[in-house]
């Protein structure tokens, strides 16, 4: 650990982590230790190359466990969502005893957050919906309808040079446009964990997206909470027993 990173200056979440220490990079390539399911209720499935959760009942909602245990320790995870209503909403489990002990970070698409703790499946608001503008900061669009992949070029027309391709389902942020050629309207978008992946693309082959990192930085008994690496908010093993 870094000794002059503080629990009580959160504002870099990688700050004294040690990056060469992996304790997981899910890439969703098999299924062990996913749960997949499909009820009256919910369904969840590896597809595409990402775990997708659909909530069937709009009154209800559904959570997976997965994943290592430590003390400490950074973790984030991308959420992406297609047709998102002002009330619906997702996050990160942490802090899990079981499948019904845990706290419940949730942020909203309407770009607010709220923390739950939940013992014994009995759930207590510990943080009311609050608004943050780290939540939906980015503008994200997702790759939809192609057949042999979308083309992401050096310039906003079809002129220029191919640079990479892009496959169905993947999310890239915008970085600039829209701008008009050729009949069509191109983006220029980038991958966001490969920023040297980047290229304009028609708007044709691309769809609107709700796409979120909600992070959670855990040092001994605090955690603290990201969303599109800026803190939130904290949470003690106190918030979570009550006490």
């Amino acid at each position: 650990k870094d000794p002059s990173h503080s629990p009580d200056n959160p504002e870099d979440p990688l700050r004294g982590t040690n990056s060469a220490v992996l304790l997981i990079n899910e890439s969703f390539a098999i299924s062990e230790g996913w749960d997949q399911f499909d009820n009256n209720y919910a369904r969840g499935a590896i597809e595409h190359g990402h775990y997708s959760l659909t909530i069937k009942d709009e009154a209800g909602w559904s959570w997976i466990l997965h994943g290592p245990r430590g003390a400490s320790f950074y973790y984030q995870g991308t959420i992406t969502v297609g047709e998102c209503k002002t009330s619906d909403n997702y996050g990160l489990l942490f802090r899990a005893r079981d499948d019904g002990s845990f706290m419940l970070f949730s942020v909203s698409c309407d770009g607010k957050y709220r923390l739950v703790r939940s013992i014994k499946g009995s759930n207590e608001e510990i943080i009311p919906w609050t608004t943050s503008t780290a939540i939906n900061k980015y503008h994200y669009l997702q790759v939809a309808a192609t057949e042999d992949g979308l083309t992401m070029r050096d310039g906003p027309n079809l002129n220029a040079e191919v640079s990479h391709f892009a496959r169905d389902y993947e999310v890239f942020r915008v970085e600039d446009g829209p701008q008009q050629s050729n009949d069509l309207t191109w983006w220029l978008i980038t991958d966001r964990n490969n920023p040297s992946r980047s290229g304009w693309s028609a708007s044709k082959y691309l769809r609107e997206t709700r796409t979120n990192v909600v992070g959670v930085r855990a040092e001994g008994h605090r955690f603290n909470l990201y969303v599109n690496g800026e803190y939130i908010t904290m949470a003690t093993d106190d918030t979570f027993s009550g006490g």
